[in-house]
């Protein structure tokens, strides 16, 4: 069997109806040598019907399944092991692409192949474009909040994917996943190189407004995947990239602080907020959460709701805002 050049990789769990621009947008490629990966993570909906019938329309769309929901970490491994392609891409079912990423990337990759090529994204309907930030250590960007960890912003070797399923195993967890994917990526790969062209769409879903509200279940969720996500990416850096584990034990406190803004920002009342604070968990001895909460997210609330404006204008001072220390003792 022919390897394509491109392995694309969709994560689909409970998207029927959601995910149709995301598949023409791949369907119209203009570099036509690839295969998409869709792996139904124990959807409940229709989605595996769905997802045949994309492959039955276009042979290029393979389907895999997962009995039981075993989360993102679970579905994206799940790709990883078929993927057959040169490159591999991850790309949301919610999200969409440039109809000539294939082709830009393909060009790229011939010309200087890398383990890591990083490209630029566009967040909408709110931030704009966000090509990569220069840097000589991108590992260490994102674990300082100066960039995103998502990691369906690159293109991967199938090499590099080949060594990091050595390393890793599926664990549950749906929020701090991509912090736990690209430190193991970026530290296995031995060449990096970037791309300004924007090429990625993210869909915020309106990052800025009130979004749809959080249940009390799902922030315990939530919260529960992030602890999943730090135990495996601080362990994973401890054994394979032991410098990085400081900026790292910062990251993992960062997507845990990213998940009760969430909560909280989606209560229209600051009495909603309020509540929502008390459902952080305070392990003895460890309250950094829940004084981080109090002291700087409940004041977020408060200006937005007086003023109708967010404190932080960017995702640059959004992430900035996320990362600030609330005294000495939080530090590290």
């Amino acid at each position: 069997m022919v390897k394509p050049f491109f392995s694309i990789l969709i994560p689909v769990c409970n998207q029927v109806g959601k995910m149709d621009r995301c598949v023409e947008t791949l369907r119209g490629q203009t570099f036509p040598d690839f295969e998409v990966i869709c792996v139904d993570d124990g959807s409940t909906d229709g989605s595996w019907a769905m997802l045949q019938g994309f492959q039955q329309a276009d042979g290029r769309f393979r389907s895999l399944r997962h009995e039981k929901n075993g989360s993102l970490v679970a579905a994206r491994i799940t790709g990883m092991k078929e993927a057959r392609g040169e490159y591999v891409l991850f790309v949301d079912s919610d999200d969409y692409v440039e109809k000539d990423m294939l082709e830009i990337l393909h060009r790229k990759l011939t010309e200087h192949p890398v383990d890591i090529l990083r490209f630029g994204f566009a967040m909408e309907p709110d931030w704009g474009d966000k090509p990569p930030l220069v840097t000589d250590d991108p590992l260490l960007a994102f674990l300082e909040s100066r960039e995103t960890a998502a990691i369906w912003k690159r293109a991967y070797s199938g090499r590099l994917i080949r060594r990091a399923l050595e390393k890793i195993s599926p664990f549950y967890c749906n929020m701090g996943e991509d912090t736990f994917f690209s430190s193991v990526f970026f530290s296995l790969a031995e060449s990096v190189d970037q791309t300004e062209e924007i090429l990625y769409h993210y869909e915020t879903g309106g990052m800025s407004s009130v979004g749809k509200r959080i249940s009390k279940e799902k922030l315990a969720r939530d919260l529960a995947s992030a602890a999943a996500s730090a135990k495996h990416t601080l362990a994973f850096l401890e054994a394979s990239n032991p410098g990085y584990l400081t900026p790292a034990r910062r990251a993992v406190r960062f997507i845990s602080r990213y998940i009760v803004w969430l909560a909280i920002n989606a209560e229209p009342e600051l009495d909603g907020a309020v509540e929502m604070l008390f459902q952080i968990p305070r392990d003895e001895g460890d309250d950094d959460l829940f004084r981080f909460a109090c002291r700087k997210l409940l004041y977020y609330k408060v200006e937005k709701l007086v003023t109708n404006n967010a404190c932080a204008k960017s995702v640059e001072e959004f992430m900035a805002f996320l990362s600030e220390d609330i005294d000495n003792s939080s530090q590290g």
